[in-house]
């Protein structure tokens, strides 16, 4: 779905790490809220914004020590998107979100 909008919108620079960032906050809804999980992508060019609601209100809390089972994917979240974070909503859920920019040199090849 991510890959398709920006496709839509011609930020197709950006699909690597929308999707990348998207995979993170899904899995972990499905992982740690077993709830329903409800996505939202916007445009604002040059700003997307991704949203993901499941129907746990405990906040995500990043590990002190990631291991074997987990821990790196918030981490992942903070260091490639320009804007992130998480918030109750008032119908027992939560969001969790994040903003990643055209020209923050995320859409440009990496040289590896």
């Amino acid at each position: 779905m991510v890959r398709d909008m920006l496709a839509v919108w011609h930020a197709d620079a950006l699909t690597d790490v929308a999707e990348l960032l998207t995979s993170e906050l899904v899995a972990n809804a499905v992982r740690h809220a077993m709830t329903a999980v409800d996505l939202d992508v916007s445009w604002d060019d040059p700003t997307l914004r991704v949203e993901v609601r499941d129907g746990s209100p405990d906040l995500p809390v990043i590990r002190e020590v990631p291991g074997a089972d987990g821990g790196y994917g918030l981490r992942i979240v903070g260091a490639l998107a320009r804007e992130c974070g998480a918030r109750r909503l008032d119908d027992d859920g939560k969001s969790v979100w994040f903003t990643v920019r055209r020209g923050d040199g995320l859409d440009q090849p990496s040289g590896v």
